[in-house]
């Protein structure tokens, strides 16, 4: 099937995917809140139980064939955005972040995880590849996973891949329309490192390192290695001395 036929078929998957995913939504709202309006007349401006959509949705995520279709998930950013413009609960735009983001990066066990905030247009974002990939190779045989988030929701998948692909990024590229990563990372900056331990709490978010001054004035040679002593310490059970630092490199809210 190629051609017009193709697209239809595949639209048509996408809505019912979709479908699926208020249904769930739905079930899971009806059973977190009592006075739950009816099947059929979803009050999306309630706020959800979290944990259960997600349960639900992870449960049923097999059906849906959302990796298939990138146009519908493209759309379901969009359909988010606007939700979230209408003060729509914060929560229901979390699970459609985990849903349609990608993977959830705290999903798995980990000794540690590193979150790296990253945009593919900031030219010190990409100078410190090297270094990531430097880094993440040392933790790797110690149970760190790695993830670069991409917070601008209008790059493409595409777009991520080559990005990933022609700096040598290390870690899973995920997506983060919604912002809800930055703000539990507390990250404002690209290049920004966020650390976390295995109970998923923040113990470190700031700079890799301190070569850059400010933008466009760098050292010859960083005399810190934050990011890695941060990861390090983490992995230790020790604490971290400098748990915030500022990063120098592109402002995330700039995205919208």
């Amino acid at each position: 099937m190629t051609g017009p036929t193709a697209a239809a078929g595949a639209a048509a998957a996408g809505l019912s995917s979709l479908g699926a995913v208020f249904v769930s939504l739905e079930q899971a709202l009806s059973h977190s809140n009592p006075n739950a309006a009816k099947p059929g007349k979803t009050n999306f401006l309630m706020v959800f139980n979290l944990p259960l959509v997600l349960e639900c949705l992870r449960n049923n995520l097999s059906r849906f064939y959302v990796n298939r279709l990138p146009d519908a998930r493209d759309l379901a950013y969009k359909f988010a955005k606007i939700a979230h413009m209408r003060r729509a609960g914060i929560t229901f735009l979390l699970a459609m972040t985990a849903l349609f983001g990608g993977q959830d990066p705290f999903a798995n066990p980990a000794r540690a995880r590193v979150l790296l905030f990253v945009r593919t247009d900031c030219p010190i974002t990409n100078r410190y590849a090297p270094e990531l990939g430097r880094i993440a190779e040392e933790f790797a045989a110690r149970g760190v996973e790695f993830w670069l988030v991409y917070p601008d929701a209008s790059e493409t998948e595409a777009a991520l891949a080559q990005h990933k692909a022609e700096y040598k990024l290390p870690g899973t590229p995920i997506r983060d329309p919604l912002h809800a990563l930055m703000k539990r990372a507390e990250a404002r900056i690209s290049p920004q490192a966020a650390v976390f331990d295995r109970a998923g709490h923040l113990t470190y978010s700031g700079r890799i390192d301190d070569r850059y001054v400010a933008f466009g004035k760098a050292r010859s040679a960083p005399t810190t290695h934050d990011l890695e002593a941060a990861i390090a310490a983490t992995l230790d059970g020790k604490p971290i001395k400098e748990a915030r630092t500022r990063s120098v490199g592109c402002y995330l809210a700039d995205l919208k």
